[in-house]
């Protein structure tokens, strides 16, 4: 599908040809050439009279490469030249999908409360001017999007947005995934059920307070950048990891699980709602001074693409620690001595799960995983299975060296003796028999102590000595294209 004609921009008359990789107009006398990207044209629209046609593109912000800006460029010219001319490039954004009717979920409560008024001054600006049909509702409490999303006609958009932090958007993700499943007559709560994907991607419209995910996808928090890059129309497959307690799905993560140190930073955060942002900078310091053991028995499912490369009765593959991509170059000693403090691995050999008991501090794991690439820890999209993280007893001097490797993304974050990392497809944590238990009414067992888990920046207390972990690979597609 391409095209020429002769036009004039801005008082001045140039050569236009679009093509399958781009649009360029030559100015006839200067013989300047501009040329956009035809991945980067967002529409392109023709006035009343069809005397001239209107291109809106994303292009390259001047001073930051990760950063984008909205471009537009007016072609005038005769009717018909004009009317051909556009047709081409509208069919050709027809046939790649751009999405043109979107849902937009707002958090007014995210990060520094400004989700709709951003919305309405930044965002909804450039929807209306790209001729984008969107349905914009601003959620009242925690858990709506899921009733939202429960009884929605996911046909008539193209796209789900979501409008606040990271924590919203793994409310989102979870309404999604819990409506494909109900669509689906899959058991959303059974922990071994085969999720069938979603059909529509997700966006997100940095609002909150970290938008890890957004600079994961972006590079940047730019919220323009974002509206752009939802418009644009790419997508790549992500993956989540469910939780699952007492034969019920508690919730999905699409960025961290951390049971432990992590659950126990994020629960103390949350009591400190009052401070706004500055308690991430301050309670996770208290919180880690504070730090808690807790002895716990971890079975765990090694991942197909591991079991594939080692036999199961191998000695060495029951004490295999796995490293971040690159980590060959750093020396072996401190591996070696990480294998021999890896408490004994019982191998269950009926179904391919192993165990390992250990007093620790914190079992974690990425849906987003963290490899080793140019020296530094980048997010990696759609990886092959989860990383579980597993951090034993140690010094606070050493576990403050260790996570400040983790916060500067350093490649050695891992290489420590009292972290062993696993390649899993599922995991089950259970604290130990001696951990206090209470009986309720109802004659059911719960903990008598406080558990937490940090879900995308969400605490979930436990109730029962036991979860489950399950991964799941590419079950929902996100708007973006992240850098590789």
């Amino acid at each position: 599908m391409e095209g020429s004609g002769q036009f004039i921009v801005d008082g001045q008359h140039v050569a236009a040809e679009f093509t399958s990789d781009h649009l360029i107009w030559t100015d006839t006398s200067s013989k300047k050439e501009v040329w956009v990207e035809t991945d980067n044209i967002i529409c392109c629209t023709t006035t009343t009279e069809e005397t001239g046609f209107e291109v809106v593109y994303a292009a390259k912000s001047k001073k930051n490469d990760s950063k984008l800006r909205e471009g537009r460029i007016v072609f005038s010219g005769p009717a018909d030249k004009v009317r051909i001319f556009s047709r081409i490039i509208q069919g050709y954004l027809a046939e790649n999908k751009r999405p043109r009717r979107l849902l937009i979920l707002i958090n007014p409560e995210s990060g520094k409360k400004r989700g709709y008024k951003d919305y309405v001054n930044k965002v909804q600006p450039i929807l209306e001017r790209c001729g984008i049909q969107a349905e914009a509702v601003v959620t009242t409490g925690k858990g709506q999007p899921t009733e939202i999303l429960g009884d929605y006609d996911l046909d008539s958009i193209d796209g789900l947005v979501a409008m606040g932090g990271d924590g919203f958007y793994c409310e989102c993700l979870n309404g999604l995934i819990v409506r494909r499943q109900t669509d689906a007559g899959v058991d959303f709560n059974d922990s071994t059920a085969e999720l069938s994907a979603p059909t529509i991607p997700i966006g997100i419209l940095p609002a909150g307070t970290g938008d890890y995910v957004v600079q994961y996808l972006h590079g940047t928090r730019c919220l323009v950048t974002a509206v752009l890059r939802i418009l644009m129309g790419k997508s790549v497959n992500t993956n989540s990891a469910s939780i699952h307690e007492d034969n019920r799905c508690l919730a999905h993560s699409g960025l961290v699980l951390g049971f432990g140190l992590f659950g126990d930073m994020m629960h103390n955060c949350e009591k400190y709602r009052w401070m706004g942002s500055n308690r991430y900078n301050i309670v996770p310091i208290a919180s880690l001074l504070r730090r808690r053991t807790v002895d716990v028995e971890i079975e765990y499912l090694p991942a197909k693409s591991s079991a594939s490369t080692s036999s199961p009765s191998s000695r060495d593959f029951k004490r295999q620690i796995s490293l971040p991509v690159g980590n060959y170059k750093v020396s072996m000693a401190p591996r070696l001595r990480r294998q021999s403090s890896v408490p004994d691995i019982l191998i269950n050999i009926t179904n391919g799960w192993q165990k390992t008991t250990g007093r620790v501090y914190a079992v974690d794991t990425h849906p987003i995983v963290m490899a080793a690439k140019d020296g530094r820890m980048r997010p990696c999209f759609g990886a092959e299975n989860l990383t579980m993280t597993v951090t034993d007893k140690c010094s606070l001097s050493k576990h403050v060296q260790q996570l400040s490797l983790v916060n500067d993304e350093k490649p050695d974050c891992y290489n420590f003796d009292f972290v062993r990392q696993m390649n899993v497809d599922a995991f089950k944590v259970r604290l130990s028999s001696s951990t206090p238990l209470r009986i309720t009414k109802t004659g059911r067992k719960e903990l008598d102590k406080n558990f937490f888990i940090n879900c995308d920046g969400e605490a979930i207390r436990l109730t029962t000595p036991q979860f489950e972990v399950r991964f799941h690979r590419n079950i929902v597609s996100l708007f973006g294209t992240p850098s590789t």
